[in-house]
């Protein structure tokens, strides 16, 4: 053996460093029936039940249920049955115990946030909800507001007040609308505002009592049916927000469901916004925001050469609604005489579209154009751009700005910009290099600032 020179006694220097070598060890385990001392069983009663082998210690490690569990109740047991949630869950839920990456579907999200919520892992049931609102549609998003009911997931549910609002068109033609129980339906109904220039909802009301009455073996022609299936969600439909031309467009080829005293008040409330109802609810039209707004700088002082394609990628993490975006003012660079002089910049066209998640690249996907517009930026003024329909920005989800232009030569900003924004006690935008240059650029760029709104909250974030 050889001799170790000691240390000496006044060496007090200590470190500390990463290792992977517990996540790549657990992640081995996963699964792995070698090592195993605990089976979960699914479908025992089948001549070839199925089984998810786990490690108690690191199961109880992890949560006080799994604990006190396999080292109480089930301390002698090598297997339990699971009769609560399908096979593909508990496999999709096992993966928070060992693996650093996890794979989540939407088939399986509502029984593991279930599992997440009954051993008391709580990133778990966190991550299932920010999975969901990555991912939601307008086509699913009335089945998730049963899901944000069920885990009283306020998070969620704001979400989905958001989503359904921004895209109430085709929230209500939806399968999942038809599908949805009446509760989920008085909910969307208020909704403020919902009604704009079409009938949408109205008739989305109507198909939607046809397909309950359907369900139940009903006749869906008979009014009587239909006003049952309905119930207060009736009186709940925005008629005060409805136009009279629309009025005409939905209430005469209907008029089989309405009494005569609901025509009459719904008449009154169309013709006067100072008419009170009895029977209907008058939701309030759209309220201006009250809420304080936030400027946040990124200016760091230096300038920047603009080319003819300048691209910003953010993401968030958390749900916001963008409303506008701020550009940089642009200056000509005269090199004979080191001064900036205004420049006469072409239309730059505007392009917003989707990126993929923050974590990863879009796959199978085509990034999915959100905006098309144009400016033309000035050298002294304000360069912004009001976006006609706000944008859902979704947690995670990486979000692309793209301006083309022709542009004259020496053509300069004096913006070099923070590459992360806080503000509030839990909101950061991030801001992403783009990848097909090579270097980093998250300081550069010609998007200095983007107007934001929280689900409940309104920002405006100045990036100059």
């Amino acid at each position: 053996m050889k001799t170790i020179i000691p240390v000496p006694l006044d060496a007090t220097v200590t470190t500390s460093f990463s290792s992977n070598a517990a996540a790549r060890a657990t992640k081995k385990l996963f699964l792995d029936e070698d090592s195993a001392n605990f089976h979960f069983v699914f479908d025992s009663d089948n001549d070839r039940p199925m089984k998810l082998p786990v490690h108690k210690i690191i199961l109880a490690a992890a949560s006080p249920v799994f604990h006190t569990m396999f080292y109480g109740s089930l301390e002698e047991k090598t297997e339990v049955e699971i009769v609560d949630v399908s096979f593909g869950a508990f496999k999709e839920f096992l993966q928070y115990f060992y693996l650093a990456d996890v794979t989540l579907t939407m088939e399986h999200v509502p029984g593991v946030m279930y599992l997440g919520e009954k051993y008391e892992i709580t990133e778990c049931s966190d991550a299932c909800s920010t999975f969901l609102m990555q991912n939601l549609t307008a086509d699913t998003v009335c089945w998730a507001y049963e899901v944000a009911v069920l885990f009283k997931r306020k998070d969620l549910m704001e979400f989905c007040n958001t989503l359904a609002k921004s895209e109430i068109s085709a929230v209500v033609q939806s399968r999942c609308f038809m599908e949805c129980d009446q509760k989920v339906l008085r909910h969307i109904l208020k909704l403020d505002p919902l009604s704009g220039p079409n009938t949408d909802v109205f008739q989305a009301c109507i198909a939607w009592a046809k397909s309950a009455c359907q369900q139940k073996g009903l006749d869906g022609d008979q009014p009587q049916n239909l006003r049952d299936q309905l119930g207060q969600a009736f009186y709940e439909m925005p008629f005060a927000l409805i136009s009279q031309a629309n009025f005409f467009n939905f209430v005469p080829p209907n008029a089989t469901l309405f009494a005569n005293e609901d025509l009459v008040e719904i008449i009154q409330m169309v013709a006067s916004s100072e008419f009170q109802p009895t029977k209907f609810v008058k939701w309030a039209s759209a309220q201006g925001s009250n809420n304080q707004s936030i400027r946040l700088s990124r200016i760091v002082e230096d300038s920047f050469v603009i080319k003819d394609i300048e691209t910003t990628t953010f993401s968030s993490n958390k749900s916001l609604m963008l409303k506008g975006i701020s550009f940089a003012n642009v200056y000509h660079f005269n090199k004979e005489k080191w001064t900036y002089f205004v420049v006469k910049f072409p239309i730059s066209k505007i392009t917003i579209t989707t990126k993929g998640h923050d974590d990863q690249p879009q796959k199978k996907k085509s990034p999915k154009i959100l905006f098309n517009g144009e400016i033309t930026l000035v050298t002294h003024g304000t360069n912004q751009v009001d976006l006609p329909s706000p944008i859902l920005i979704k947690p995670g989800i990486k979000y692309e700005i793209c301006l083309q232009q022709e542009v004259p030569p020496s053509s300069y900003t004096f913006n070099t910009l923070k590459p992360l924004l806080r503000f509030g006690p839990d909101v950061e935008i991030r801001f992403h290099p783009d990848t097909k240059l090579g270097y980093e650029n998250t300081a550069t760029g010609l998007v200095t600032g983007l107007s934001v709104e929280r689900l409940e909250t309104v920002m405006n974030c100045d990036l100059v």
